[in-house]
């Protein structure tokens, strides 16, 4: 599966500044939109700590805008105690992208934004939106094939916990991935060689199967 996202920049004047595109990392078999979103929020909250940090610059607000109401909430608010927060689709990502704010001299907010939003209330963000979803999908038509997304473990400086498959963080169909780790023949006749069992006279489990 292929995915991508971008990210664009614009002023209160209502002028675009910046934009950019690239492919979002990660399993190629578990990448979603809500994925490549937090992709897009790393990418910009990772400029501006790069910006206000190389001009020194204070006294700033900055209002990130996205269509994707989940990634904006779980973004700005407090994670929760305990392992909860690491079963989020995508942890990896949105550990990243939470701790970001924390490092940049200024207030950041984020903004939900209706996505395609073609009615009389439409605003500059409305516009930012749309020129963001326009380069993520010409940035992924326009990729050169072969293209994959990167397979390699993501582990950034504040990381808590990772949970490694076939060489890729999963943060994402936690359960379904496990249980079919966890039964994959090669792992079982492993198991059994490793301890001397003999298949034949494995006990019968009460539900009656092995």
């Amino acid at each position: 599966m292929k995915s991508s996202h971008a990210w664009v920049f614009g002023d209160n004047l209502g002028s675009f500044l910046a934009a950019g595109a690239g492919p979002t990392d990660g399993h190629p078999a578990l990448l979603s939109s809500y994925c490549a979103e937090l992709s897009s929020l790393l990418g910009l909250l990772y400029i501006i700590y790069r910006i206000f940090r190389y001009y020194d610059l204070h006294n700033h607000n900055v209002t990130i805008f996205c269509d994707n109401n989940s990634a904006i909430r779980n973004i700005f608010s407090h994670p929760m105690p305990g392992i909860t927060p690491f079963l989020k689709p995508d942890y990896d990502l949105l550990e990243t992208v939470q701790y970001l704010p924390s490092m940049i001299p200024l207030a950041v907010a984020g903004q939900w934004v209706k996505g395609h939003n073609n009615g009389k209330q439409r605003e500059f963000q409305h516009d930012l939106n749309d020129k963001t979803d326009a380069l993520a999908m010409a940035y992924q038509q326009q990729q050169q094939a072969p293209f994959h997304t990167r397979r390699l473990p993501y582990a950034p400086p504040n990381y808590s916990v990772r949970l490694l498959h076939n060489n890729t963080v999963i943060t994402s169909k936690l359960y379904p991935t496990l249980v079919a780790s966890l039964h994959d023949p090669k792992l079982v006749i492993h198991i059994l060689k490793k301890d001397k069992v003999n298949t034949c006279r494995l006990p019968e489990s009460p539900l009656g199967g092995p």
